[in-house]
C-alpha cells in the first residue's frame, strides 16, 4: 500500500483497492463474519466433528476411523 501511495499522483482514488485490503487485514471483519456463519451452520445442523486438513498430503483426514467412536464420546 505504501508503494502505491508513493507511486501515484492521486493516491486517494488510485490506491483505494489497496486501502480496502489493508483495512480488511487490520479489522478482519470478513474473517469474523465467516467464522460466525460457520459456527452457526455447525450448530444448526448439529455437526459434531469436521475433518482436519493435512497440508502435506493435500487432503482431509478424519480423527476417527468409524462413526461409533464419535457417538461414544460425550460432546
Amino acid at each position: 500500500m505504501q508503494s502505491c501511495i508513493n507511486r501515484e499522483n492521486l493516491p486517494n482514488k488510485l490506491c483505494a483497492v489497496e486501502g480496502l485490503d489493508f483495512l480488511e487485514c487490520v479489522n478482519r471483519r470478513k474473517q469474523y463474519a465467516l467464522n460466525y456463519k460457520i459456527q452457526q451452520e455447525l450448530h444448526k445442523n448439529s455437526i459434531l466433528i469436521l475433518p482436519t486438513y493435512d497440508v502435506e498430503n493435500d487432503k482431509f483426514i478424519s480423527k476417527y476411523q468409524n462413526v461409533t467412536e464419535v457417538f461414544q464420546k460425550a460432546h
